[in-house]
């Protein structure tokens, strides 16, 4: 088997009815990439294979309400540990 290749996200939002992550490598649907709650602390991740350094992404958080909000635009990067 080959290396895996793509993004991992994660977004912490207790409060959070669903997330999703958007961006250049989904046609910024917010359908394409819902990210599953990982209990009990409300973080929310997902793996996108066909995310790719330098795009852009954002995540769209839904809350219980029916307001929608977004985070600001992030340009992904390698981050050094």
């Amino acid at each position: 088997m080959g290396k895996k290749t793509g993004v991992y996200f994660a977004v912490w939002a207790p409060h959070a009815r669903s997330v999703a992550v958007v961006g250049e490598f989904n046609g910024w649907s917010e359908d394409a990439n819902v990210m599953k709650r990982q209990e009990p602390l409300g973080i929310y991740t997902a793996f996108v294979p066909e995310a790719q350094l330098g795009q852009l992404f954002t995540s769209t958080v839904s809350r219980h309400r029916p307001e929608i909000s977004f985070t600001k635009l992030i340009h992904l990067r390698t981050v050094q540990s």
